[in-house]
């Protein structure tokens, strides 16, 4: 791996592993038994959707994949998550309102990279203790540090 997974948050370092996997579906297709090939198959559209139209560009054929994707699962014979249901129903229609452009401005990745960030502020602020009367007001310092130092200045008084 060429990060530092010391310095990575563990979604991250669980995502890249999934990835790197998916890349390889090709060698899980020679192990696995004639009748789990369909899963391989869906794994490796689930990596032509996400390459496609996951990033901040969005690929001509997104909605190509999309549909090959929705046919190999639906061949796997297992129930629809809510994420499967809204990469298969709703991507398409998202993206073509929002200009055509892919997901990675309103990626969840986005947020859990904050949550990570602010997380690392809050160890100064934390309170052990909630009966604590400062603990709301340690709350707010820590926000308004945290939005000052990456939104600009924030008056909080």
């Amino acid at each position: 791996m060429l990060c530092d997974s010391k310095r990575m948050p563990a979604w991250r370092q669980v995502h890249r592993k999934c990835q790197q996997e998916v890349s390889e579906c090709c060698f899980l297709e020679e192990m696995v038994p004639g009748n789990l090939t369909v899963f391989v198959e869906a794994f490796r559209r689930s990596k032509d959707v996400v390459d496609s139209c996951y990033g901040s560009f969005l690929q001509h054929d997104y909605a190509t994949k999309i549909e090959s994707f929705k046919l190999s699962y639906q061949k796997l014979m297992i129930p629809i998550t809510p994420k499967i249901h809204a990469m298969i129903f709703h991507i398409t229609e998202f993206c073509s309102l929002n200009s055509n452009k892919g997901l990675g401005p309103w990626s969840e990745q986005t947020s859990e990279s904050v949550h990570y960030d602010f997380l690392r502020m809050w160890d100064n602020y934390k309170i052990r203790s909630t009966e604590n009367n400062t603990c709301g007001k340690q709350v707010l310092s820590a926000v308004c540090k945290y939005n000052s130092q990456h939104y600009g200045f924030l008056n909080c008084n």
